[in-house]
């Protein structure tokens, strides 16, 4: 019995290294290009180590920093290229999954949802994706920005089909 646990556990072990070493340049590649296309290349250089700590290189400062120094807007935007970045590679060569946002974009400003949105108008083509927001201006920007395919929006506790004044 022991020396089967021992196998198991040297199993298990050589398993998630092979992951380790394969998932994480992966998601640093994504995630630094979903940032990088959200801030108009200011952000550039996210990554996770291998105990997924994640740590950015701000292009002022020549220390890396980690989410929580950063304004809550660039915290968010670095969690949503995060978020985007696993889903991409755990469904490669799988199955697309739906994507799920419940008012991702709240402390964004208006160039960066603007961008943001244009990734996901990109990503629509190949997934469908739930945008849950109170923001007139997010369901504006998704109107104006999914011409190809219109959105489907759904105003809840609202019955008059118009956005309720902020």
């Amino acid at each position: 019995l022991s020396k089967a646990m021992d196998t198991a556990i040297h199993t298990l072990t050589e398993a998630g290294l092979a992951i380790q070493r394969d998932y994480v340049p992966a998601l640093n590649r994504e995630m630094s290009d979903i940032l990088s296309m959200i801030t108009d290349k200011r952000y550039s250089d996210l990554k996770a180590d291998d105990s997924l700590t994640l740590k950015l290189q701000p292009p002022e400062g020549v220390q890396e920093v980690f989410p929580d120094q950063l304004s809550s807007g660039t915290m968010d935007q670095v969690y949503f290229a995060l978020r985007l970045a696993a889903v991409r590679l755990v469904e490669k060569k799988g199955e697309r999954l739906p994507l799920f946002l419940d008012e991702p974009f709240a402390q964004y400003d208006e160039e960066r949802a603007r961008k943001a949105l244009l990734l996901l108008a990109q990503e629509s083509k190949n997934r469908q994706i739930l945008l849950f927001t109170c923001k007139k201006r997010e369901v504006e920007l998704v109107t104006e920005l999914f011409q190809d395919e219109p959105p489907r929006i759904l105003y809840l506790n609202d019955t008059s089909g118009v956005f309720p004044e902020q």
